[in-house]
């Protein structure tokens, strides 16, 4: 990679938006948290789906050097970029001199964007290894409330009501990350534990104590937990682009034409 780690907190995964199904193995899709905005970067170097580009879950500023001239494209929900103290709109195709500083952060910790490269990123170094399936371990991570947002979801196949999940309000935990995103809130549903069942991303766990789950794209393709509703796969991008500390509420969906839940 022709780009230098000087400072990245949070967590960085090597993506593909081309993902191989395999669940029939037990295998998830993988594939990137947001996948509108992760195609919009790639787009600008018209790189197949099938090249790698950087998924970025922001805690802070992120700081790159340019080991040479090089070409970058970024995109991402509140995702902002400067190089060398000059501001870049995004998203954006941008020239990063040789020597030049590369900033990136976000306006909320826990938002989601994308670094894609010319042929795309084909390995990260050592220095940018943190695995994606490490969580935030702050709980200080705490951002200002923008508009507050709304996340469609479906019942799940089991039999739960999720009226107890509609009309309240909701926080992202910082302890989330590609296999899953927690929620802070708990919710007074009683439920036993069932035989495991097929899962997908998207699906709203609940756990003994109340505790909510939803899978993301590295998340198991079976679980045991009771499944108390499901994002659609269209809206599941949203997730990445609220943020820690962040209140939203769900919306009942119907599944239309051209929808899905996995």
């Amino acid at each position: 990679m022709s780009l230098e780690p000087i400072e990245t907190p949070g967590l960085l995964s090597l993506v593909t938006i081309r993902t191989i199904h395999r669940r029939t193995f037990g295998i998830p899709p993988g594939g990137p948290i947001d996948p509108e905005h992760a195609r919009i970067a790639h787009r600008f170097f018209s790189n197949a789906d099938e090249k790698g580009l950087l998924e970025i879950w922001f805690a802070g500023q992120m700081r790159w050097r340019a080991l040479h001239a090089t070409w970058v494209a970024c995109a991402g929900a509140g995702m902002h970029a400067s190089v060398d103290g000059q501001g870049i709109r995004l998203p954006a195709r941008f020239l990063v001199r040789a020597g030049a500083e590369l900033m990136l952060s976000a306006e909320h910790a826990g938002q989601v964007g994308y670094l894609s490269l010319d042929d795309g990123v084909r390995q990260l170094t050592p220095t940018l290894v943190p695995s994606s399936y490490r969580s935030f371990a702050s709980d200080s991570l705490v951002p200002n409330a923008p508009e507050r947002p709304i996340v469609p979801v479906m019942p799940g196949p089991d039999d739960l009501d999720l009226q107890e999940l509609l009309g309240r309000e909701f926080t992202l935990d910082p302890r989330s990350n590609s296999l899953g995103w927690r929620l802070v809130e708990r919710v007074d549903i009683k439920a036993n534990r069932r035989r495991s069942g097929p899962t997908v991303p998207g699906t709203i766990q609940l756990t003994p104590n109340g505790s909510l789950i939803i899978l993301g794209p590295d998340g198991p393709t079976l679980g045991g937990y009771p499944r108390i509703g499901v994002i659609p796969s269209h809206a599941l991008g949203q997730l990445g682009r609220i943020g820690f500390g962040v209140k939203f509420k769900f919306l009942r969906a119907r599944l239309g034409a051209g929808d899905s839940a996995d």
